[in-house]
């Protein structure tokens, strides 16, 4: 897998460059390299700042290559469980199919 990190992060190696997109085109690109590319790894965090524009173009571009969200929190600032309250499942659920609630 590669990127494994938020679709609007900047690229660790040069942080002018931000973007899921930017950074796995250039990996993509190089033939060598893309022969141990099977997959692109995501994780959830920030979604709700970054449009999946960027996942419509790495999903069109790159078909050979699956996409995987590998990373996913909500209710990390309550430390406990609210039973009762569906606002961390709507979290969830937003960031799988992407819709509004």
């Amino acid at each position: 897998m590669v990127w494994d990190e938020s679709r609007g992060a900047c690229d660790p190696y040069n942080k002018t460059t931000c973007g899921a997109d930017k950074f796995v085109d250039v990996i993509l690109a190089d033939q060598a390299a893309s022969s141990y590319v099977d997959g692109i790894a995501f994780h959830w965090y920030a979604d709700a700042h970054t449009n999946t524009s960027v996942l419509d173009h790495l999903q069109r571009t790159y078909s050979k290559q699956w996409i995987l969200y590998t990373e996913a929190c909500a209710g990390l600032d309550e430390n406990k469980p609210d039973l009762g309250n569906w606002t961390r499942a709507e979290q969830y659920a937003h960031d799988i199919i992407d819709v509004k609630f």
